[in-house]
């Protein structure tokens, strides 16, 4: 009966471009509050596969994502229809959802009733109900409202419209440089706007309506506004890399999550942050009216579903005093293999640090005027910092407690750090 179900609805989209998600290979998913997803063999027809969704019975809102690396395209004229085949035993409501809007249009959502007598086709029209948008994941709630244990069965997805492909694999690289808004957003009080081919995060540590601080101003980037998918981390040493232009220092909190699920997250937080729990990186703005480049290391990540990007500057903090100088740029984020993001092409290489061990004082000769310099303690905390803006100079180290420390110096683009043992 299935099959002749399907051989209907393919001819009655022969005159259109079409895409079908068969289920016949592995796709990337994600599945949330109770619901589990694998593809098995079709329980009526072993031949081939389907997908099979299954609700444990702890939650209401049980549902599965189906990840997308290319948009659904709902910027084209015509029919905006999907179809698809799908096995229930019970006739409660269930929703078709569109998630992932490129342009900030919000989800798409249509209730859908099975047939509750097996295989049966399902019709989604969203001709009237769609924006000028596109998309990047397709969400299905079985049985929405119902803690119940189920497991429900859906095959061959077919939309009819836009000749697009719906390509069900994580993102594994990419480079956003930024051209548009699109994509860009803020939330708590910080606002963002895109200007010169880089995103201006301003009252990023202001006060909010109520003349308080808003702890956590931030500004953030949505993947599918880029035409990709959610960042597949399951492969080796993935990372990032990203740089920032600002008015003033500032610690940085870099933080991914899927959509708007703040909850549902990993957030990296500034080297000096006192909570031990809390996973840590070089995430220190100093290199005060010129770009600085940081590196985030997760290769101890192995999620597919984060496709949000957030920046936090001085989350936790006082008010800084001038407001004016809550202003930072935000250019080139790449996803990738972190061990592929080095600093090496913008490294400092000509200078040096004498005496090494030192007692009393440190010189700094460099070939590049060195715009600032920190030193971390081995906790990540920095004890001592400045701006010389020359190529030679000297710091006191007297204050210092013997022991090992990092110094790091910044040059415009270029970075470059050094070992220094300070000796009683």
């Amino acid at each position: 009966m299935k099959k002749i179900i399907l051989f209907v609805s393919l001819i009655s989209f022969i005159s259109n471009a079409q895409i079908t998600l068969d289920f016949e290979s592995a796709v990337s998913t994600d599945t949330h509050s109770g619901a589990s997803f694998e593809i098995v063999a079709n329980p009526d027809d072993n031949s081939d596969n389907v997908g099979k969704i299954s609700k444990n019975g702890t939650d209401d809102w049980s549902r599965v994502v189906f990840n997308l690396t290319n948009y659904v395209d709902f910027s084209t004229s015509g029919t905006k229809t999907f179809t698809f085949d799908y096995y229930s035993d019970d006739t409660h409501p269930s929703i078709f959802k569109l998630t992932g809007s490129k342009c900030g249009s919000g989800d798409v959502e249509v209730d859908f009733t099975p047939s509750g007598t097996g295989w049966a086709p399902v019709t989604i029209d969203l001709s009237t109900k769609v924006e000028d948008d596109k998309y990047s994941a397709i969400e299905i709630f079985p049985s929405k409202q119902q803690k119940i244990v189920q497991s429900y069965y859906i095959d061959d997805l077919i939309y009819s419209d836009g000749g697009q492909t719906l390509t069900l694999t994580a993102t594994t690289s990419f480079v956003i440089n930024v051209t548009e808004s699109c994509g860009w957003g803020s939330a708590d009080h910080a606002n963002v706007s895109v200007s010169n081919g880089v995103a201006i995060a301003s009252n990023v540590c202001g006060p909010n309506n109520d003349g308080n601080k808003s702890d956590w101003a931030q500004v953030y980037f949505s993947l599918p506004a880029a035409g990709f998918s959610s960042m597949d981390l399951s492969g080796a040493d993935k990372g990032f890399r990203f740089k920032i232009k600002g008015l003033r220092e500032s610690k940085i909190m870099f933080k991914l999550q899927p959509g708007s699920q703040w909850w549902d997250n990993v957030e990296v937080w500034d080297l000096s942050d006192g909570d031990p729990n809390r996973k840590k990186a070089d995430l220190h703005y100093d290199n005060v009216g010129s770009w600085q480049t940081f590196l985030v290391d997760l290769s101890d990540k192995t999620n597919t579903n984060w496709d949000r990007i957030v920046f936090f500057f001085d989350p936790q903090t006082e008010p800084n005093a001038d407001p004016s100088l809550d202003v930072f740029e935000i250019d080139d984020i790449e996803f990738g293999v972190f061990s592929t993001f080095s600093l090496k092409e913008n490294n400092l290489t000509d200078f040096t640090v004498y005496p090494n061990p030192a007692t009393d004082f440190v010189n700094i000769n460099s070939a590049d005027s060195i715009d600032s310099y920190r030193i971390h303690d081995l906790t990540g905390r920095v004890v001592k910092k400045s701006s010389p803006y020359s190529n030679n100079f000297r710091i006191d180290v007297t204050s210092l407690n013997k022991g090992v420390y990092m110094v790091k110096l910044n040059s415009g683009d270029k970075t470059g750090s050094i070992k220094l043992v300070k000796d009683n």
